[in-house]
């Protein structure tokens, strides 16, 4: 019987889908049933044997409802080996003090499960995708402010390194299936 992982996340302009689906391809090479799926819509973790969780990072906080979710599933998640990830564009920012607060983020999982592995990448962002002006403006004063213009600054590779890496962590040799 092959294991069966989840990649699970919190995306609100659709990075960190990507990402998401990136580690699910990954792990899937290694012989696994990876299900990727928003958090909305997981409400039972019973049947996996390992779980990826991610979340954007807005002003500095995982969204909502990955939070919502890991307090929910936090008895479950101590005993399913787990591995989180985070996305933000501000880790594409040339400026190491931006990248200071990175841990940071993490605190508030970290206060609920220990993780096998935490992984934080940068994001993407078009502000035109988004339908109201303000929301457009704030997002260009934004990139302005972590001087960056818009668009897609995920590194594939290191994300796939990070996949290999949590794939062994996750999954002892012994029970791919």
């Amino acid at each position: 019987m092959n294991s069966k992982i989840l990649i699970t996340y919190a995306s609100q302009g659709g990075s960190t889908a990507g990402v998401a689906s990136a580690i699910g391809q990954t792990l899937a090479s290694t012989g696994a049933e990876v299900i990727v799926l928003p958090v909305k819509e997981v409400t039972n973790l019973d049947s996996y044997q390992a779980i990826v969780i991610g979340s954007a990072v807005h002003s500095g906080k995982w969204m909502p409802e990955a939070l919502v979710f890991i307090q929910q599933h936090q008895n479950s998640l101590r005993r399913i080996p787990t591995a989180i990830f985070q996305v933000c564009l501000m880790l594409a920012a040339n400026n190491e003090q931006y990248k200071t607060f990175v841990p940071d983020w993490l605190t508030p999982v970290r206060s609920q499960i220990r993780p096998a592995a935490e992984g934080s990448f940068a994001g993407a962002l078009w502000p035109d995708q988004y339908s109201k002006f303000t929301e457009k403006l704030g997002l260009r004063i934004f990139l302005a402010t972590i001087k960056l213009k818009a668009g897609d600054y995920r590194d594939w590779d290191e994300i796939q390194k990070w996949s290999e890496k949590v794939s062994a962590l996750l999954l002892p040799k012994g029970i791919y299936g």
